[in-house]
């Protein structure tokens, strides 16, 4: 919920690095209760990726700032003309702007 915020402040910015350490405890609990059989490694890049969240955030700001959730309404021209114009191979050289304008 933190690392979505918009707006950020010293207070959000604490509140998320303690909730985040708070997490970890709750993981690491968690984790030790699992039965060894299991044998599953913790140590993946979406439960990591948020140790760094919040210096990325204090370096850069918010969120929005460094992440692909804006851009995700523009994918939809260049999804339907690689459907509906190209043969889906070479598909680079189909969809240049010239030659989707020159056939409307």
């Amino acid at each position: 919920m933190y690392l979505a915020l918009e707006v950020h402040t010293e207070d959000t910015l604490n509140a998320g690095e303690h909730a985040l350490l708070e997490f970890g405890d709750s993981l690491q609990a968690y984790i030790h209760t699992c039965p060894s059989e299991t044998q599953k490694n913790w140590n993946f890049p979406k439960a990591h990726t948020n140790k760094h969240a919040f210096a990325d955030i204090r370096a850069k700001g918010a969120t929005k700032n460094f992440n692909t959730k804006i851009n995700e309404k523009l994918h939809g021209p260049l999804k339907d003309s690689y459907l509906l114009r190209t043969n889906k191979k070479n598909f680079a050289e189909q969809i240049r702007p010239s030659k989707i304008f020159e056939s409307n």
